[in-house]
């Protein structure tokens, strides 16, 4: 196991983050998952990829720490090289998009694209040619939100820098990706009603919210030899809810 190849996965404690980690772990990847306050279940998903067979290790990250970041870059494991690396942390607060102040703005981009710029960035000189970028975006991204706007606006400049980054570390034959979720039965649609829950499934012309794990197939795919000629792509995952 020592000599298998790395993957990062950052927001890897729960959601679809924990699903990316078991996926990709499944494939052969020692994981490095990162966390910042859901420490418990970050080891929970060491354990459960232990236990399968596989190997990993969570790592405290603050997005908005750079320090933090700067040590992740420091780590052993990334130091054998990365083949895989994706950012999948953010933070999503409900709020009118006219009342979306300048300083929460501010607070979302940096976390939700920022500190992805700023991990790849530390992590850079790491990633082995012919590596994996996967970013986690959302349909917002293009369709934008009434009650997530500083959201939406955040994953659309994440998801326009990675297509701008693939185009430039394509000589390096590292391919970059977007995967672009809907509904996902994540925290984010924890406070659902019954109600809101069933008005979200009638949207869906397959008639169901996503399991997080059929978002990490998408990832494991996009990380896997099999997506070898895929880059600068968005991913729509949705159940077509949503058709750009």
């Amino acid at each position: 196991m020592v000599d298998s190849p790395v993957a990062v996965v950052t927001g890897g404690s729960c959601g679809i983050g924990a699903s990316v980690a078991k996926t990709i772990a499944s494939l052969g990847h020692r994981i490095i998952l990162t966390y910042n306050t859901h420490a418990f279940e970050a080891e929970e998903v060491v354990r459960c990829i232990r236990e399968d067979g596989g190997d990993a290790i969570a790592v405290k990250v603050d997005a908005a720490n750079a320090g933090e970041i700067s040590l992740l870059a420091k780590h052993p494991w990334c130091k054998s090289g990365i083949c895989a690396l994706v950012l999948n942390h953010g933070m999503y607060e409900r709020w009118p998009a006219s009342q979306v102040d300048p300083d929460r703005m501010s607070k979302t981009l940096e976390i939700n694209f920022l500190s992805s710029h700023r991990i790849w960035w530390e992590l850079n000189s790491q990633i082995i040619d012919g590596a994996s970028i996967v970013v986690i975006g959302s349909q917002l991204s293009t369709k934008g939100s009434v009650h997530g706007a500083d959201y939406a606006a955040s994953k659309a400049a994440l998801t326009t820098w990675a297509r701008s980054l693939a185009l430039d570390v394509a000589e390096r034959s590292i391919r970059v990706n977007v995967v672009a979720p809907g509904f996902v039965d994540t925290a984010i649609l924890s406070q659902d009603s019954e109600k809101q829950r069933h008005e979200r499934e009638e949207k869906v012309p397959l008639g169901r919210i996503a399991d997080p794990d059929e978002i990490a197939g998408v990832v494991g795919f996009l990380c896997s030899e099999e997506a070898a000629y895929m880059t600068a792509g968005v991913i729509h995952v949705n159940g077509g809810l949503y058709r750009p």
